[in-house]
C-alpha cells in the first residue's frame, strides 16, 4: 500500500517505509510559520508511528526536478526521532 502522511492516521503495518525524507518535502517547502512547522512535524510523527515492528526511512542526496540535478539534505525533521 502507498498511502500519504495524511492518510495514514489511525492505520498501522507491520513494515513501514518513509521515503523523500528530505528538506524541502519534510517539512514541504511552503511551510513556513510555526504553525505550520508544527503541523508538518505533527504529521512527521503519525507517519514514523504507523510501523508495527519495523520502520524504514530514506532520502535522496540527489534527486532530478525536470532537467535539473539537485542536491538535497536530509530531513531536519529526522534529528527529532
Amino acid at each position: 500500500e502507498i498511502t500519504t502522511f495524511h492518510a495514514a492516521k489511525g492505520l498501522e503495518w507491520p513494515i513501514v517505509h518513509l521515503a523523500g525524507l528530505e528538506q524541502g518535502l519534510v517539512p514541504i517547502g511552503h511551510a513556513r510559520t510555526g504553525e505550520a512547522l508544527n503541523e508538518e512535524l505533527r504529521l512527521f510523527y503519525v507517519a514514523l508511528t504507523r510501523a508495527e515492528r519495523e520502520l524504514v526511512c530514506s532520502w535522496a542526496a540527489q534527486r532530478r526536478f525536470g532537467t535539473r540535478d539537485l542536491r538535497r539534505d536530509r530531513s531536519p525533521y529526522l534529528d527529532t526521532v
